[in-house]
């Protein structure tokens, strides 16, 4: 635990409390004079725990005597466990062993364009496992990194990149958030400022890749240096000990346009430049197996652009959660019929072309109206983008099942409480917002939910938790302000 407990509150009591009882921990490291004060914050949370305080000065003072024990370690023997993000639903305790944790720390110095002496500005949490994995990654190739805090770079964007002009970074990246924020909230004059010339590798994943953002943002930072091949798109997850895939140096953004109403019939048709574009998640890595599957009938679905559920099975993939059955055989072990091979399910849908992945939406956010698939994150970007009555904060779509199990479209939008809209402004934003879906989409919204934007939850690095908050909902847990329904909006 780091020094990071000036802004540790009760939902972060109450996760860290989780996270002991699920990993059955016995030992918390921390810094001296932290921990008297850490206690004090926790203790209540705590106190049915049996949990010894190590402090990191006393680990100093006996390291001779502790390095000087040796243990017998083999490859398949659990590392660390590594918490996800909870983006679906609680977070779990990823299995890593020595050997997930050195290949996926080889993948990402595999890929990146310089190997050594690298300056990497960081502002992932290393509770994160993009964090965690190129943080050690740069330190095993003798680089150099420079930590910020992500509620810092979230708040003042201009702040991330001051530090890589001023350390002359060659290695940073993040989330799309991260890009589309500094796009919004980074102004010209700032920008005078900046230099981000030394930038050889801006990587980006986590998420579907918003392609006009990132296109904007490479047009807005050019200006301050940014080269544009720097951008360097990857796709992984925790289970997965970060990499599925990854670019390869200085490709930039490699885009694929497609035939939007087929592909939300599960077809991938390739276009000369019109349609729906998509940035490739780079190349699948030599070591590894990865299948596109029928997410309904577990049958493989074949052929180079057959859309589907991506499995993966190889090295970096984790063996399981700790103390949580239930969740690990729906994500691990799995076989297709006629082999014997074990595969990780991970939830996301999308297509190979030339080796290269492609990300379209997840499962579980996957909204079927009539037939045809939606994904809520195109929903949350194309209404944030439209509205402009009164600018709202976070925004969480997502599908609603009636009676007969027919979906139907939901959105829920957050405002900060202290410039919440009057009952006028929101009627105009609830208009604004049918008349563009159906204009845009031809499908009709449900419903509305207007609640504070800190109701919209979101992770440590500031993805909406989607599922968390439909289920809120859906158990009427989420404290509703105003819901727009059949026409009408309502206090």
């Amino acid at each position: 635990i780091g020094n990071s407990i000036q802004s540790f509150d009760e939902k972060d009591a109450r996760m860290l409390a989780n996270k002991i009882n699920v990993g059955n921990v016995t030992a918390i490291i921390t810094e001296k004079k932290l921990s008297e004060e850490f206690l004090d914050l926790v203790y209540d949370k705590l106190s049915n725990f049996d949990i010894i305080w190590i402090s990191l000065e006393d680990i100093l003072m006996h390291k001779d005597e502790i390095y000087s024990t040796k243990t017998e370690r083999k490859s398949d023997d659990i590392a660390f466990i590594q918490f996800t993000s909870g983006t679906s639903n609680n977070p779990k305790g990823v299995c890593l062993t020595h050997k997930n944790f050195l290949y996926g720390i080889e993948r990402v110095s595999e890929r990146i364009s310089e190997k050594y002496n690298n300056v990497m500005v960081s502002s992932l949490p290393l509770s994160h496992n993009m964090g965690l994995i190129t943080v050690m990654c740069m330190f095993l190739v003798e680089s150099t990194v420079v930590f910020m805090d992500v509620e810092e770079v979230l708040v003042k964007p201009v702040l991330w990149f001051t530090n890589m002009t001023k350390y002359k970074a060659t290695f940073a990246g993040g989330i799309n958030l991260f890009y589309i924020n500094a796009l919004k909230n980074v102004s010209e004059e700032e920008m005078l400022n900046l230099d981000l010339s030394h930038i050889h590798t801006a990587f980006i994943g986590g998420e579907e890749i918003k392609v006009n953002y990132l296109q904007m943002f490479i047009n807005k930072f050019k200006k301050a240096g940014l080269r544009e091949n720097s951008i360097f798109p990857g796709y992984g997850m925790t289970e997965n000990t970060l990499l599925f895939s990854a670019s390869k140096p200085y490709l930039g953004l490699e885009i694929l346009s497609v035939d939007e109403e087929k592909l939300r019939s599960n077809f991938v048709e390739i276009t000369d430049g019109i349609g729906k574009q998509l940035v490739s998640n780079g190349y699948i890595f030599e070591d590894d197996d990865v299948i596109v599957v029928n997410p309904d009938t577990l049958k493989r679905r074949v052929g180079e652009l057959s859309i589907g559920e991506l499995w993966i099975s190889g090295p970096t993939v984790a063996k399981g959660y700790i103390n949580n059955e239930e969740a690990e055989k729906e994500k691990f072990h799995w076989k297709i019929e006629g082999s014997d091979k074990e595969y990780l399910r991970t939830g996301d849908i999308g297509f190979i072309h030339n080796n290269r992945i492609f990300i379209t939406g997840r499962n579980n956010d996957l909204i079927i109206i009539d037939g045809n698939n939606y994904y809520a994150q195109e929903f949350d970007t194309a209404i944030g983008n439209m509205i402009k009555s009164a600018p709202t904060g976070n925004i969480a779509s997502f599908g609603e099942k009636d009676e007969f199990g027919n979906e139907s479209l939901t959105i829920a939008l957050g405002y900060r409480k202290d410039v919440y809209p009057n009952f006028d402004v929101l009627e105009k934003v609830s208009s604004d917002i049918t008349n563009f879906i159906i204009g845009n989409y031809g499908i009709p919204v449900n419903k509305i939910l207007y609640t504070e934007d800190k109701d919209i939850l979101k992770t440590a690095i500031g993805k909406i938790k989607r599922n968390v908050i439909k289920n809120h909902y859906l158990k009427n847990e989420m404290k509703i302000n105003y819901i727009w329904k059949d026409g009408s909006l309502y206090e």
